[in-house]
């Protein structure tokens, strides 16, 4: 991996996080990360007496993730203290109950060139005691990824289109016969940068009023579209997607089964990616964004 092992970084959410490398009353000092290539089952466990779900043996082949380090506390108080925070980071219930982790999959951290994080689930903390230390206390964080991707912490978006869209084909009223008549097209474009070296998930809003959208990666050809119409502004098509997880809904309501044939959910591609948002019809002030985080592999 390419961070600085001495520069500060965190792991957690904003309600359960540890930050490493950071002077203070307890201070952790991060001496390795490393990926570890472990043999492990495809359950999730539900334990008894709501303690969380440990899934402690998931991702058959895939890779655990190891934060190793040591805390050194000012005192006996503090010393406590730290452990109970390595112990709570740890903890499936509390991560799990924490509203701005994902089923306990919380990012870790850290800035290179840029703002990097890694999404993973703390499974449990090794923490040793020994009176040789004293009350220096080495800790080892075992940690599940949910995907073995590195991606960055802030967004790039785009809006593709605008208030006004253009007419790229079909033919204007009145006109002399014969002529052929076929649907009209609209489109208008927009593009994003994946700064990373792999493709990446993209998430789409489509908002109307529009029929039949269709969402063109200009770059490689792929596209996204849908055979359902938004009426107006208020109608609103969503599309997420990634590795283990897929939605298209408008207004709350799943439109998975409109999607057309030979439309299919695309990475973005390291670099710009243009984009091209087309429809049989678009009205004024349709427009549509991409949202993606750029990624760059863990190894």
């Amino acid at each position: 991996m390419a961070e600085t092992i001495f520069d500060e970084s965190t792991l957690g959410t904003s309600n359960n996080f540890i930050t490493f490398n950071q002077d203070g009353a307890i201070y952790y000092r991060l001496k390795s990360r490393l990926p570890q290539r472990r043999e492990v089952r495809e359950f999730d466990i539900p334990l008894q007496e709501n303690t969380g779900v440990a899934d402690f043996k998931t991702f058959i082949g895939k890779t655990m993730f190891v934060l190793e380090g040591t805390m050194y506390p000012d005192d006996e108080e503090t010393f406590a203290e730290g452990r109970y925070k390595l112990k709570s980071v740890a903890s499936p219930q509390i991560s799990q109950d924490d509203n701005d982790s994902d089923q306990g999959y919380v990012p870790y951290k850290w800035t290179d060139n840029s703002a990097k994080q890694l999404f993973v689930k703390v499974l449990y903390v090794d923490l040793p005691e020994s009176s040789r230390g004293g009350i220096k206390q080495p800790f080892k964080l075992w940690c599940k990824l949910k995907y073995p991707v590195i991606l960055g912490q802030t967004a790039e978006t785009a809006t593709i289109g605008n208030s006004t869209a253009t007419t790229s084909g079909g033919s204007a009223l009145p006109f002399p016969l014969p002529i052929p008549l076929g649907a009209t097209v609209y489109s208008s474009n927009g593009s994003i940068t994946n700064y990373g070296t792999i493709g990446t998930y993209p998430s789409f809003e489509v908002i109307g009023p529009i029929s039949k959208p269709k969402i063109t990666n200009s770059t490689t050809g792929e596209y996204l579209e849908f055979n359902t119409t938004l009426n107006s502004s208020s109608d609103v098509l969503r599309i997420t997607y990634d590795q283990d997880s897929l939605s298209a809904e408008v207004n709350g309501n799943s439109v998975l089964n409109t999607q057309t044939s030979g439309s299919s959910y695309f990475k973005l591609i390291p670099g710009i990616n243009n984009f091209t948002l087309s429809g049989l019809t678009i009205g004024s002030g349709a427009y549509a964004t991409v949202s993606a985080y750029s990624a760059w592999p863990l190894s």
